[in-house]
């Protein structure tokens, strides 16, 4: 997986959204056409425990896309 966005100064910073923002993620996915993919991302607030996991869609050749809604306040 490669040019993952959005990102901040290559993922070292969290990315900052407002509530109800919904924050779009493209990813470019090289593979070799046999293997069944389903890439997705991770994500949690500072105050949860678990990780959420959000799944990617294929989008055109080799970029997958996703979307996640901010619910509430606090870092990601």
């Amino acid at each position: 997986m490669e040019d993952v966005s959005p990102q901040i100064n290559r993922r070292l910073f969290p990315v900052k959204r407002i509530i109800y923002e919904i924050i779009h993620i493209k990813a470019t996915v090289i593979y070799s056409g046999r293997e069944v993919l389903q890439p997705g991302g991770i994500y949690k607030y500072k105050s949860q425990k678990k990780w959420t996991e959000i799944r990617l869609d294929p989008g055109n050749n080799v970029e997958w896309t996703g979307a996640l809604n901010v619910l509430k306040q606090g870092e990601t």
